[in-house]
């Protein structure tokens, strides 16, 4: 697939190879460990983002590199607050 990240500040369109999961539950399952177990290469790499806080959690997401885009952490906060998902941290 064709994405769009932000490199040295600048907007630029990488074809990227995505994994492909048999089902949706695989696929949060996987996500899930990822965030738990962090990555190949540096496994305390999400810690920061298991908070209380949702917040908090979406701004050390994209200060760990979850996302290259650097309006990530105000976007997600967005679409949390605008659906009421924080409702499911109960």
């Amino acid at each position: 697939m064709v994405t769009t990240e932000y490199l040295n500040g600048k907007k630029v369109h990488l074809k990227q190879y995505f994994r492909v999961y048999n089902s949706w539950d695989e696929s949060i399952r996987k996500h899930t460990l990822l965030i738990i177990n962090g990555t190949a290469d540096n496994p305390q790499r999400y810690s920061n983002v298991r908070t209380k806080s949702y917040r908090r959690a979406v701004i050390n997401l994209q200060k760990d590199g979850y996302a290259t885009d650097p309006q990530y952490a105000n976007k997600l906060i967005y679409a949390i607050r605008k659906f009421n998902l924080q409702k499911y941290d109960r």
